[in-house]
């Protein structure tokens, strides 16, 4: 099951086994890269005005779930 993650400029979703996801211009999905920062795993999402910003998959997850 897939779940969308709002307020970002792109289309971005997650499943329940922590796969994040952005929609590309032509439709397809594509698994956005993970990586350990300390002792969390993060990911860089891009916001309303096109700046990155580096979320915790678990706060993703929290908010999906």
């Amino acid at each position: 099951m897939w779940v969308e993650i709002t307020g970002y400029k792109y289309p971005y979703r997650v499943n329940e086994h922590a796969v994040i996801q952005k929609q590309k211009e032509t439709g397809e999905w594509v698994e956005i890269s993970q990586w350990v920062s300390g002792h969390i795993v993060v990911v860089n999402l891009r916001t309303t005005d096109g700046k990155q910003k580096r979320i915790t998959v678990s706060t993703i997850m929290d908010k999906a779930f």
